[in-house]
């Protein structure tokens, strides 16, 4: 929808896309799904978006093989595998917003969080893995500014992190804050 040439109001996004396959070798197919959907608000001088999206990934393992096992039939599934698996599932959502602040520059936010479970069997031990990520973005300069010897990027901003992850297999919790400091120049040169 279109209220003005400079204003744009609620442009939707979605995507949905599922893909299967048997691949080369017994033992070894996948199944992969995902959906996003993202809605966002501009006009000249602002910029707003938020989105979520689902990923659900499902993957037989057939296991190593000997060289005998490769000579005998390359498509065979290790025995010792039969039932070795990897599902992995995320759910994430993000929100941004960016604001114009001169023809050059312009600071901008980011919030990002993500779950993710894999439940796999490898060599027939079962396992899990649970992790969360919360990030958050203050604040992030950037500038992009022609000069008579090309295109001058600049990003500086800051970014904090909050990691949990759980390893059911070796009964292990742990939480990482993670803050970095990112500080970017490039310059493209014409030809």
């Amino acid at each position: 929808m279109s209220l003005a040439p400079w204003l744009m109001i609620g442009a939707t996004i979605w995507s949905v896309v599922i893909t299967k396959g048997d691949n080369y070798r017994d033992h070894n197919a996948n199944e992969t799904g995902s959906i996003l959907g993202r809605v966002q608000y501009q006009t000249e001088k602002n910029q707003f978006f938020v989105e979520t999206s689902y990923y659900d990934n499902r993957r037989e393992l057939a296991g190593s093989l000997t060289l005998d096992q490769i000579n005998e039939n390359p498509r065979q599934a290790n025995s010792s595998n039969s039932k070795d698996f990897n599902h992995e599932k995320t759910t994430a959502a993000r929100a941004g917003y960016q604001h114009q602040l001169t023809e050059d520059w312009s600071l901008g936010a980011d919030l990002n969080y993500s779950d993710t479970d894999v439940e796999t069997v490898s060599w027939g031990s079962p396992g899990k893995n649970e992790r969360s990520l919360l990030e958050f973005t203050p604040p992030k300069a950037v500038a992009n500014i022609t000069t008579d010897k090309g295109e001058l990027n600049i990003v500086t901003g800051l970014d904090l992190s909050v990691v949990s992850q759980n390893l059911v297999r070796v009964a292990v919790m742990n939480k990482m804050l993670l803050v970095s400091m990112c500080r970017q120049i490039s310059l493209r040169l014409r030809n």
